[in-house]
């Protein structure tokens, strides 16, 4: 069985440094998704003022 590894970005995404991917799909005999690194920042730039709204931009 092989693996194949594709790294992902959100579209509207500040794009991730250097050799990093903000997630990895791997797929073979299963499917996983890896997330890594998710920050509260707007593709703006922009970060939210408190925890919640933080929390909500990571997943927008």
């Amino acid at each position: 069985m092989s693996l194949t590894i594709r790294p992902l970005t959100g579209d509207g995404s500040p794009p991730a440094e250097g050799e990093y991917a903000q997630a990895c799909e791997v797929s073979g005999a299963t499917r996983w998704l890896y997330l890594s690194g998710q920050i509260p920042v707007a593709p703006d730039g922009a970060l939210a003022d408190d925890f919640t709204g933080q929390c909500e931009q990571v997943w927008d």
